[in-house]
């Protein structure tokens, strides 16, 4: 079985710690002669656009009436809410 080795790190780099672990795995790629080589760009995508799965195409025909239902529930509780006469008690 072959065994994985992974970093991990965190979004800063200010700590004194995470900067020397990185330099000693640097130092140790170099030694060992194992740092990492570039990658190649990716190929390029398809020129053939996939093809969406039923139940995707079904929401996507669905959401013109999901979005036009929501705005008018919108525009109903902007109405409520801007009644003066709700805040008054």
């Amino acid at each position: 079985m072959k065994k994985l080795k992974f970093v991990v790190s965190l979004t800063t780099d200010d700590n004194d710690y995470q900067v020397e672990q990185k330099e000693s795995a640097e130092q140790a790629a170099r030694k060992t002669g194992s740092a990492q080589k570039p990658r190649a760009a990716a190929p390029p995508a398809a020129s053939k656009p996939r093809k969406r799965p039923y139940k995707e195409q079904r929401e996507l025909d669905t959401l013109p009436a999901a979005i036009e239902k929501m705005e008018s529930e919108q525009t109903a509780l902007q109405t409520t809410l801007g009644d003066p006469a709700l805040f008054n008690l």
